[in-house]
């Protein structure tokens, strides 16, 4: 089962899609993961960060603004 990633809470709070910012290498991230209310933050690149919350999750990944 594919995990889903719901990118609509940050781009409510920013207007956009989440991207990776150009000048900065790595950036803090926060999602929260399944039905867990506790934010998981991560400090990598946003690509890596969401592969990072995808292996934690079991069905569902949401990116915080």
């Amino acid at each position: 089962m594919a995990i889903r990633l719901d990118t609509s809470r940050y781009e409510r709070a920013h207007g956009r899609k989440p991207r990776q910012p150009r000048d900065y290498p790595v950036s803090p991230w926060a999602f929260q993961i399944d039905d867990d209310p506790r934010p998981v933050f991560i400090a990598a690149a946003y690509r890596d960060a969401v592969r990072q919350a995808k292996a934690r999750a079991r069905k569902r990944v949401i990116v915080l603004p």
